[in-house]
């Protein structure tokens, strides 16, 4: 049902305590994100990408989501390179392409990917249930962490509601077409799809106050601190800083040469 690819391997990353993960893809991704210069993007896309074979990922799934975030980075190719004032790469035509604009999009396709891939690596190897205890071992609210575990099991439970009733229609002759009927008949089916949530929805609640349910999620995830994850912990919170003290040092080499 959970479409949860990349969270049932047993690569070295799946190892570490799910804590952890989610400390170290927040720091990582925050320091990739406000990485500034071109070189010090590759360097940290390069050394995200080493990261990949710890997670033993399946290639079909791990080729479909970095084409769907390759999507968003391929518009700003379209636009960028021209629309960016700065002196000419090279003259494609009546349009001259901006040796600024290919700069800038490829520092933000580098560092847009880069957290994509952590992402992938630290928090889709989770799944999505210890990854909500992990969040609520490290002091977000008993409420938000019920409401992200339930929000996320009735999307694919509202997805199944639709298929069933999309299939329906269409086994009764339904085609879809630009005319009033057709949109009567989605109309209805997205209003029978809300209705049956909301039902869906009520009997989950009674199936959970009556086996006990308090408000407290619990856990069959072991979260046990190991010296490998606290090296693990430092190794990426030092990577982290490292990445942006680099970034920086050629503006505060800048600096120093101003100051008497």
């Amino acid at each position: 049902m959970f479409d949860e690819p990349f969270a049932h391997g047993r690569g070295l990353v799946h190892q570490i305590d799910p804590r952890v993960r989610v400390l170290v893809a927040t720091a990582a991704s925050i320091a990739m994100a406000t990485l500034q210069h071109l070189e010090s993007a590759a360097g940290a896309a390069a050394l995200v990408l080493a990261l990949v074979p710890t997670l033993r990922p399946p290639l079909k799934a791990f080729v479909r989501r970095l084409s769907a975030a390759g999507g968003f980075f391929l518009l700003l190719w379209c636009v960028l390179p021209w629309a960016t004032p700065g002196p000419d790469l090279f003259q494609l035509g009546p349009v001259a392409i901006s040796q600024t604009g290919v700069r800038l999009a490829t520092t933000i396709t580098l560092k847009g990917m880069g957290v994509v891939l952590l992402c992938t690596v630290f928090l889709a190897s989770l799944g999505m249930a210890p990854l909500g205890h992990a969040l609520r071992a490290l002091g977000l609210p008993s409420q938000v962490t019920a409401l992200m575990l339930l929000s996320y099991r009735h999307i694919f439970t509202l997805a199944a509601m639709w298929r069933s009733l999309w299939d329906a229609a269409r086994l009764r002759g339904f085609q879809p077409r630009t005319d009033a009927h057709s949109y009567r008949t989605v109309a209805n089916l997205v209003a029978l799809v809300i209705v049956r949530s909301l039902d869906q929805a009520t009997r989950t609640r009674e199936a959970m106050l009556l086996r006990g349910f308090a408000g407290v999620w619990t856990s069959n995830v072991p979260m046990a601190m190991t010296p490998k994850d606290w090296a693990f912990l430092g190794i990426g919170i030092l990577t982290s800083v490292g990445l942006l003290a680099m970034d920086r040092l050629p503006d505060l080499s800048r600096l120093a040469t101003l100051l008497p």
